[in-house]
Parts: C-alpha cells; structure tokens; sequence
C-alpha cells in the first residue's frame, strides 16, 4: 500500500469512530429524556356554578389549572407542565415611549 491510500483507511476509520460516538450519545440522551418524564394522574371537574373548569393532580389534590376554557384544561390534563403563551396577547407586550 502507498501513502496515500494508508491515510484514506486512517480518516475513514476515524470518521467512522465519530460518528458511532455521536449516534451512541444521542441515543443516551433520548433514553434520559424519556426517564424522566413524569406520569401525572390528573382529574377535569367543571363547576356548573361558577362555570369553571379545574384539572387537579390525583395524587397530591393540588389545583393544576383553573378557567374557563374547556381546551386549556385538556391541555393541563395530557400535559401538566403547559405553559400558555399568546404573543398576540397584548399583555405581553411593552409599550416604547419615543423622547
């Protein structure tokens, strides 16, 4: 074998060693992610009275959401950790006073 075709072996090798280590850390990382997702028993009421709807965690009592609107509460109830955001809610804006 000459010289050339002795570094093209060497750099193949190599890349192939960086790419298994960077396939084999993803995979850890995924698997983590996984792990550590939490199942949460919820339970939806609605309260005809004050016609709200509440998504409580069924293991601790505590009150995860609490509103009027029917779509928010089965957002809490598959994801408990929803957070909603509406940047087209004017409270998110700040008003900029030109001087």
């Amino acid at each position: 074998m000459n010289q050339k075709t002795k570094m093209i072996i060497i750099v193949s090798v190599i890349l192939i060693l960086v790419i298994l280590v960077f396939v084999s850390r993803n995979r850890k990382k995924n698997n983590n992610k996984t792990q550590n997702n939490e199942t949460i028993s919820t339970i939806t009421n609605y309260d005809e009275e004050e016609s709200l709807y509440r998504v409580v965690n069924d293991e601790t009592g505590e009150i995860l959401y609490e509103g009027y609107s029917e779509e928010e509460a089965y957002l809490y109830q598959i994801d408990p950790t929803y957070k909603p955001s509406n940047p087209d809610n004017i409270d998110d804006f700040e008003i900029m006073e030109e001087e």
